[in-house]
């Protein structure tokens, strides 16, 4: 999550006077109740009171509930008691304007609960953006009839999770969280078409009121939080219908939970999850590639390749690093859900010869790297970076390749570059980046390519990525296209196919493997990494 500091934003002294209007008693659902004791257990042993997440300091009014229910959940949604006056704000007011905009805004606590099992499910916090003056009591999660506005849900430990914007009570806008970098590359062209849908960029602000000074002689005022960023899509037809509900009051704009794996899932919630992500796969991997799936994962580039990008920005801005255009795509930073975990590998039992030289293997994956492009069917363009200031050809065609970033012209509607973030004779690794020419690459994460020694003298030569999609347009495609994912599948299958050719036209023998693909939720993963939960979460080969 994005976060800025801004000195103080000070409103007169008048502005004491606001408060959360209360609700009229007559606007009061009849299912309107106290809400029950494992409810504020769960609460209470659950929030953490923090500055990062300023939702955690709102007060729970446990009397003034209200309970609703789907097939699946009952949700509690419970209104708060807003002391510091939180705000957040969707549209950008000027600063005489929040004091008009705290009338039309209010945060309540949700609470989901699982109707067959009665287990506490997970919590969010509900943030309504009225376009009118006052929010109405009769506006309750997903019973929004006639509510004009936006919706914007938090997940419980205060992260943006996504959004709708409502017209007359329809959902008409989607909105998803991107990260800061993301913001800074759309910035500058802030509409666009993707498939069939118009979004724009834009933050979200949170304001908070807060006072400053010594006792007798406080200021009082709103102050600034932070921002988080977004963008807001509607589409030019069908996109309202797959977003509304017909069947349920208000229809639509429901809030999408993070996924929680404190227990074994179910065989029905691992249907669900499939059915919900259709290009997440389950299967039992050999331990020991998971091992080598979360190492990958885990790496981080060194100062040399942060150094690297930060030259590039410097020379980009002329020097100028309030902006910076050219840094490190972290998986943890990554939008979707869904970790892609693959491994593509061909087995060599005898070296190809080479100019009347049979190579080791070491020459050979030296070989295989300065001559890529030859590797990948043309589904991939591999190109050594020539611009602004920075001349990486002769770097990449060394026998000591760090440092080295490649533009990389892909089969499909994005390109990306990568910096060359680790070298050595036996492996040399991929990391994603965001840089001026491509801006972001479509995933983020590290790839591998090496290879192994067997016990039998053969030698397996591989490529093996963990990455996850950057950005929400991303995750939108690959659900409705199977892109990107099945375009790298592609591609590095082509990688084995040409490894394999080469091989046996070069007087060798080899023989692909079946790729190993794992698609989890990143959730698990992290935690696995984390130590958090054990590798038999990930595989049942793994006896931890």
């Amino acid at each position: 999550m994005s976060r800025s500091k801004s000195l103080p934003i000070f409103y007169g002294l008048g502005a004491l006077l606001l408060i959360i209007v209360s609700c009229r008693k007559d606007l009061i659902a009849p299912s309107d109740a106290i809400a029950p004791d494992k409810i504020t257990s769960w609460y209470l042993s659950n929030v953490e009171v923090t500055q990062e997440n300023p939702f955690s300091r709102l007060v729970p009014d446990w009397g003034n509930t209200f309970v609703s229910e789907d097939s699946a959940k009952r949700i509690y949604e419970i209104r708060l008691k807003n002391p510091e006056k939180l705000i957040s704000i969707r549209s950008m007011p000027s600063p005489d304007q929040i004091e008009q905009q705290q009338k039309s805004h209010e945060i309540k606590l949700l609470v989901f609960e699982d109707k067959k099992s009665g287990k506490i499910l997970y919590g969010a916090y509900m943030s309504l953006e009225s376009r009118e003056n006052i929010i109405n009591c009769r506006f309750h999660y997903r019973q929004l009839s006639g509510f004009n506005g936006s919706v914007i849900y938090y997940h419980f430990d205060g992260r943006l999770s996504n959004g709708w914007t409502f017209e007359n009570g329809s959902v008409k806008k989607s909105i998803h969280s991107i990260s800061k970098v993301a913001y800074d590359g759309l910035r500058s062209a802030t509409t666009g078409k993707i498939m069939q849908v118009t979004c724009i960029t834009g933050p979200v602000a949170i304001y908070n009121w807060g006072c400053v000074g010594a006792e007798f002689h406080e200021v009082c005022g709103y102050h600034f939080n932070r921002y988080d960023y977004v963008t807001e899509c509607f589409g030019d037809e069908g996109l309202e219908g797959e977003l509304d509900h017909p069947s349920e009051p208000g229809g639509g704009g429901e809030y999408f939970p993070p996924v929680y794996n404190d227990f074994p899932p179910s065989e029905e919630e691992i249907l669900d999850s499939i059915e919900n992500k259709p290009f997440a796969l389950f299967k039992d991997v050999d331990c020991n590639t998971l091992r080598n799936w979360l190492a990958t994962a885990k790496f981080a580039a060194d100062n040399t390749s942060i150094n690297k990008l930060n030259s590039l920005s410097q020379n980009a801005l002329h020097g100028d690093m309030s902006n910076r255009v050219a840094a490190i795509q972290k998986i943890d930073d990554a939008y979707s859900t869904t970790v892609n975990m693959d491994y593509f590998s061909v087995t060599v039992s005898q070296l190809p010869e080479v100019n009347g030289q049979r190579l080791g293997p070491g020459q050979f994956l030296n070989y295989i790297r300065t001559n890529i492009n030859s590797f990948t069917n043309g589904k991939a363009i591999f190109d050594p970076y020539s611009d602004y200031g920075i001349d990486d050809n002769a770097l990449w065609n060394s026998t000591s390749p760090k440092g080295a970033i490649l533009k990389i012209d892909l089969f499909g509607p994005n390109d990306g570059s990568v910096i060359t973030s680790y070298s050595s004779t036996d492996r040399w690794t991929f990391t994603t980046i965001y840089e001026p020419i491509y801006g972001e690459h479509p995933v983020s994460g590290n790839r591998n390519f090496g290879y192994t020694a067997n016990t039998d003298g053969s030698y397996t030569f591989y490529t093996r990525g963990v990455d996850r999609l950057t950005s929400w347009s991303g995750e939108m495609f690959q659900n409705s296209t199977s892109i990107p994912f099945n375009r790298s599948d592609a591609l590095w299958t082509a990688f084995q196919n040409q490894i394999r050719d080469f091989v046996t036209q070069h007087d060798g023998t080899a023989l692909i493997n079946a790729p190993e693909i794992l698609r989890p939720d990143w959730d698990v993963v992290k935690r696995v990494i984390d130590g958090k939960l054990p590798l038999s979460r990930l595989s049942k080969n793994c006896p931890d």
